[in-house]
This record gives C-alpha cells, structure tokens and sequence, in this order.
C-alpha cells in the first residue's frame, strides 16, 4: 500500500524523483521501470505501477463500448485515458513528466508527492496547500461523509 508524502522540486528538465519508499513499493509489484501518470481529480497527477494500471485499462474497454451512446463513458475516456503517459524511471528513480500534464496539475518546481493506497498523488506544493486547507474547513462535513461510508 501506497502511504506518505513527501516534497519535492522538478529539476530544470521536468524531472521528479520518485521517493525510495514508494520506489521500494513499486518494485513489489514488479513493475519497476514505469509508472502510468494521468489527470487526476480535485487537480493532481496520479501514477500507477503498471500491474494497476492493466486493470483501469480492462475497465476502460468496458467504458470505451459503451462510449458511443453514454456521455459518462466518453468523458471518463478522455479526462483519464487520454491523456495518460508511460513515464520510465531513470537509474536515478526519476521520472520525466510530460508538459500537458504538468501544466493541468500546475505544476512549476514545488511537488508534493503522496501515497494513496493503489496509486501515488502528484501535487503543485500550492494547490496541495489550498486542497488541504479546504479540507480542513470542511471537516465535519468529511467526518459525517466517512460515517456514511462506514468508516
């Protein structure tokens, strides 16, 4: 499982470092060599190991027969497929991210990098900052969110 953050800065070729602990993680999984980055929600990047990704990909094949006729399934294929790209980790444990997506999650040189369970979260610093304080504003609402969820 995928837990932790930590922060980063891109170095001046668009280059993050993949934190060892969730490297280590990855290399569990035996896919060590690429992480599949794509939009995510509230404005990160996420980053799947490979094995993960497979099974978003079986999902998407479903979305994708139904994409003609359903709205849901051809938003879904083109806000999160679409736009995904394999990024190869270098000897360093860096990864390169793309332009396009660097600049939907706005990120400039400030990264926070987060664990989430199945998936690593990949953050501008700032908008992580504004997520977080928001959610914190919002936490009673949360907590009753999470006891309707069972938790």
């Amino acid at each position: 499982m995928f837990k932790g953050t930590s922060f980063h800065t891109l170095d001046e070729k668009g280059r993050l470092a993949i934190p060892n602990k969730l490297r280590n993680l990855i290399e569990k999984t035996g896919d060590a060599e690429v992480l599949i980055v794509t939009q995510g929600f509230e404005g990160c990047l996420l980053a799947y190991p490979a094995s993960s990704w497979r099974d978003i990909e079986k999902k998407a094949e479903e979305f994708n027969k139904l994409s003609l006729t359903n709205r849901t399934a051809r938003y879904f294929i083109r806000f999160f497929i679409e736009p995904a790209a394999d990024c190869t980790l270098d000897k360093l444990g860096r990864i390169m991210l793309p332009q396009n997506l660097r600049e939907y999650a706005k990120i400039k040189k400030e990264v926070v990098v987060s664990g989430s369970v199945d998936k690593i979260e990949i953050w501008a610093r700032e908008e992580w900052e504004k997520f977080n304080k928001t959610l914190l504003q919002k936490e009673n609402e949360f907590v009753e969110e999470l006891k309707n969820i069972g938790l």
